[in-house]
């Protein structure tokens, strides 16, 4: 081909690259994106189109808790990227942050020792299994650092996990307003099938809200709690009876003994409430801790194949008998 020549890759239309594209996995398309210069232009063009990296698990801890699980596996990334005048958003500028000692994730404990142990967001490969990527961030980052801050979490943003696990972290609105735009941040979701977030006593209220708003869940909302007060179990039942059209599944995960009336409440709403158009689909209380007996069950008692292992109960609502849900208990068997 002579020099002057126009390549016949240059003359396919988007449209037809795009649909070769869509029959590759990401890793194909990184490959094509490095080596293929007019292949890279429709790629970077069209990224959202395309297919997303994907992950078996991504993971915000601390690193004494990542040390001590990595050392099994081969941790295959561990560097920052170069900076190359990344922006940021203008209020940066207005504010001296080497002063400020922002967070780049926010506790979600009342651990103190935990709050000394720095950041550390591990990525799980989906194959080889026991592959991860091992980011260190730090934890109170300078002016210089949100650069690399901005820069991970734009790649964070831009794959899709299996799982994600918020460990004791909370996603801080203040660092994603001061690293992304406005016009960036209406589109930033962390898309998982499973998020594992904790509830504990005293959690920043609106962090926690925040941090699940930027979730796009497909499947399961996985949430810990031994305990929790009065305005955190108000914004659970927010949560269970007006995120069903985002949310499928709400397990709600080692329920102490005293949360018993938290059950009975539940009860009651699905028995009373005028409104049960956006209720999450499925619900479990992990609550090996209750004392059965202590449960005031409310509804008819229906039994499976006159096998009384297999029995639950039904409930009507009271203002649309068209409306019934079905309460089983998973007692262990071993």
């Amino acid at each position: 081909m002579e020099l002057n020549e126009i390549s016949p890759l240059a003359k396919l239309p988007d449209e037809l690259k795009l649909m070769i594209l869509s029959f590759l996995e990401f890793d194909d398309i990184y490959n094509i994106k490095q080596i293929n210069r007019f292949f890279n232009v429709t790629i970077t063009k069209f990224n959202k189109n395309l297919p997303r990296k994907i992950f078996q698990k991504l993971h915000f801890t601390n690193k004494v808790f990542a040390n001590k699980k990595l050392h099994l596996h081969k941790v295959i990334l561990k560097q920052h990227p170069k900076l190359n005048d990344i922006p940021l958003n203008d209020q940066v500028e207005m504010l001296n942050i080497d002063d400020r000692c922002i967070p780049s994730l926010l506790f979600n404990t009342n651990i103190n020792i935990l709050k000394k142990l720095g950041l550390m967001i591990v990525l799980y490969a989906v194959s080889p299994k026991k592959h991860c990527f091992n980011i260190k961030l730090p934890l109170y980052p300078t002016l210089i650092e949100l650069q690399i801050i901005r820069y991970w979490f734009n790649e964070l943003f831009k794959c899709i996990y299996e799982i994600i696990d918020f460990d004791y972290f909370l996603i801080n609105k203040t660092i994603i307003d001061l690293i992304f735009t406005n016009e960036e941040i209406i589109s930033k979701k962390l898309t998982c099938n499973k998020a594992i977030i904790s509830l504990n006593n005293n959690l920043e209220m609106n962090a926690w809200k925040y941090t699940l708003n930027i979730l796009d869940i497909s499947n399961e909302l996985f949430v810990r709690s031994v305990n929790f007060n009065e305005n955190e179990e108000n914004l659970i039942f927010e949560l269970l009876f007006n995120e069903g059209s985002r949310i499928p599944v709400f397990i709600l995960y080692q329920l102490n003994n005293s949360k018993v009336r938290f059950y009975n409440r539940f009860q009651s709403i699905l028995i009373e409430s005028k409104d049960l158009s956006n209720i999450i689909n499925k619900i479990i209380f992990h609550c090996d801790m209750w004392v059965f007996n202590s449960l005031t069950i409310i509804g008819n008692e229906i039994v499976e194949n006159s096998n009384i292992s297999q029995r639950y109960y039904k409930i009507i609502n009271i203002y649309d008998p068209k409306i019934n849900f079905e309460i089983r208990n998973r007692r262990s068997t071993g």
